[in-house]
């Protein structure tokens, strides 16, 4: 059986308490109680709080969070005592980021109990049979009010050598951290005051951290800016798009038709352009009520589709990818306004949130609503 070893979490945990007992955070994982020295611990974080950065590099893959900025690898305990191949994995609702060698450690855990004192006198820790390094072992077991517990090593939950290959990773995912921030501040930009420059920066940031649904979104509203741009160049800066124009788009210097699915949203990006008031209206070809969207200076306001309104109302619409539809201009604003962001923050989160383009359309991405 392994020896506590000098240098291990149970020598440590004697000198530093003297001679009051040892403080140990302890939490729950499945069934078990588990445990850490008080000076392990970092902080506890909802799990939904802190965007996972998941990375890969020569067939070798962790995932990362940034509580506070710094990287810490997400670690499961059945991963650390190999029991996932006849446990499989569990979603947790909390990550206990702790100390260790090289970086932090985020452990999924299921919930706190508390702080308690444990008396390593009275009870002499057992450990564990699982080593590493060289005989180190992993954890100790102990007992809490009568229920065994385990103390974890957190210097020893991985192996040196599984460190140092996970530092490369741990570099790349500081990298695809920094570009989801940067991806951020670009996002309010566009919510505000979009513009081409920040649309393209927007979607190669979203690329690099791995947000491939978003980078498609924002290409694909890029791609229909280009177009009309190249358009209106040919056509004359004070000439207006109608529906024969729309229609038509220019690949490697020859005209093609744009695909029936793509015009509604093509048209909408053009009012914005146009920065255009009135009204989009898409008949139902089940004799309901027609969908409208309402635009306010370029600016798409509020929504109708249905018993719904607002944003909504608005996915709902632009899922159905419509290929009949017609703009009735106004000269007043509608009053009832309830989106706030630009059109074309609009637009690429709700062609984020599809999962893919027009071109893409298999089937409805949207259940009808109850009264549909």
């Amino acid at each position: 059986m392994p020896k506590v070893t000098e240098g291990s979490v149970v020598s440590q945990t004697g000198r530093s308490a003297g001679s009051r007992p040892p403080r140990v955070l302890v939490f729950r994982v499945d069934d078990g109680l588990f445990a850490l020295h008080i000076d392990w611990v970092e902080a506890m974080y909802p799990r939904l709080s802190l965007q996972p950065h998941t990375v890969e590099d020569e067939g070798r893959n962790a995932t990362f969070v940034f509580p506070g900025g710094d990287p810490a690898l997400v670690l499961d305990l059945r991963d650390a005592f190999a029991v996932s191949a006849q446990m499989g994995t569990a979603e947790r609702p909390e990550l206990l980021v702790v100390r260790a060698p090289g970086f932090l450690l985020a452990l999924p855990v299921d919930s706190c109990v508390g702080i308690r004192e444990v008396d390593l006198e009275a009870q002499p820790p057992i450990p564990s049979a699982l080593v590493r390094d060289g005989g180190l072992p992993v954890a100790y077991f102990v007992a809490l009010e009568g229920r065994p517990m385990v103390l974890l090593d957190p210097g020893h939950l991985l192996e040196t050598r599984e460190r140092e290959a996970l530092v490369p990773l741990m570099h790349k995912a500081c990298t695809s951290d920094d570009d989801a921030r940067r991806g951020e501040g670009l996002w309010r930009e566009i919510c505000a005051r979009p513009s081409e420059s920040n649309l393209r920066a927007y979607a190669s940031a979203c690329s690099r951290a791995g947000r491939s649904k978003a980078a498609s979104a924002a290409r694909t509203v890029m791609r229909h800016l280009e177009q009309l741009a190249a358009q209106r160049s040919r056509n004359g800066a004070g000439d207006a798009f109608d529906l024969d124009t729309m229609a038509t788009t220019t690949l490697a210097g020859a005209e093609t038709r744009v695909p029936p699915q793509e015009r509604f949203l093509r048209e909408l990006i053009c009012l914005a352009n146009e920065k255009s008031t009135g009204e989009l209206i898409v008949p139902q070809g089940d004799g309901a009520e027609e969908s409208r969207v309402f635009l306010a200076g370029g600016r798409v306001v509020q929504a109708h589709h249905r018993a719904e309104r607002g944003s909504d109302a608005f996915k709902r619409i632009l899922g159905d990818f419509p290929e009949h539809f017609y703009f009735v201009e106004t000269i007043s604003e509608t009053s009832e306004q309830q989106i706030s962001d630009s059109t074309a923050a609009l637009l690429v989160e709700t062609l984020a949130a599809l999962g893919r383009s027009p071109l893409a359309r298999r089937q409805r991405p949207f259940p009808r609503s109850s009264n549909g």
